[in-house]
């Protein structure tokens, strides 16, 4: 897990004991974003995700945003279909399941499934 500060990445072992005090604050104070920001010296604080993982965004200039939901990530995980289509490129281990009116992982779609049900 990583935090930032005014933009600036903390090392590590600072990272990870802003994110228990501020797992520990949200346990004990649900939603209170700014109470947080304001025990550790900072005007806001924001928990998000990148491509990297979960980063908790702290800054000592920006307004305090209301705690809501992750719309808007600067990188938003992948939609379903796209990992589905991304799986089937490379090679998989996984076993494919038949589907109805066609032999195993064949698409009920295709021409040759639409011969065998006629």
């Amino acid at each position: 897990m990583r935090a930032s500060r005014d933009g600036i990445d903390l090392p590590k072992a600072e990272a990870l004991g802003v994110w228990q005090k501020f797992s520990a604050w949200m346990e004990a104070h649900p939603g209170d974003l700014a109470g947080f920001a304001e025990e550790i010296g900072a005007k806001s604080v924001r928990p998000t995700l990148d491509v990297r993982g979960p980063v908790l965004l702290i800054s000592g200039s920006e307004v305090q945003q209301a705690y809501g939901s992750a719309e808007g990530m600067a990188a938003a995980p992948a939609s379903r279909a796209s990992r589905a289509s991304t799986a089937s490129a490379g090679s998989s281990s996984r076993p494919t399941t038949a589907k109805k009116g066609g032999a195993k992982g064949e698409d009920p779609g295709s021409p040759r499934a639409k011969r065998r049900v006629s």
